[in-house]
């Protein structure tokens, strides 16, 4: 069981496998104003490969949709020979999933069967990249 701060000092249990349903943050704040006083934030974890996620090559780039909803995106410049990716975007709803990261490997390996060269400009895609060597065998970048 784990703790959930509550009201009025009131907590609530939990069971603990209400963390792999839930995202669950706390904040605490020092100080002779706000001493003791921890806010909890408790949201719903989306599914990382679940529901109608599915990653689609859009005239800018590519994308992850979750139904309506646009979750991540990384554009795509194609000056014919090299695609320089400038910007990687995760909706703050879907951040720590790993969204960013399958983009990355999506554009990496539709570069790779087109034989394109790749040009890293967002930091994000610039670690990515560092921290990945090894699936970047055999495309120039």
């Amino acid at each position: 069981m784990i703790w959930r701060a509550g009201a009025k000092n009131r907590g609530t249990l939990l069971p603990l496998g209400v963390l792999s349903y839930y995202r669950i943050t706390a904040r605490g704040y020092p100080g002779p104003f706000a001493a003791g006083i921890l806010f909890v934030k408790i949201r719903p974890r989306h599914m990382r490969y679940g529901g109608s996620m599915n990653i689609q090559e859009t005239p800018e780039g590519f994308e992850i949709r979750d139904g309506e909803t646009r979750a991540a995106f990384i554009q795509v410049d194609d000056d014919g020979e090299t695609w320089t990716l400038p910007h990687t975007v995760t909706d703050p709803a879907y951040r720590g999933q790993g969204l960013a990261s399958q983009l990355v490997q999506a554009v990496v390996d539709a570069a790779r069967e087109r034989g394109k060269t790749l040009r890293a400009v967002c930091p994000y895609v610039v670690a990515w990249f560092e921290k990945h060597p090894d699936k970047l065998a055999g495309i120039k970048h």
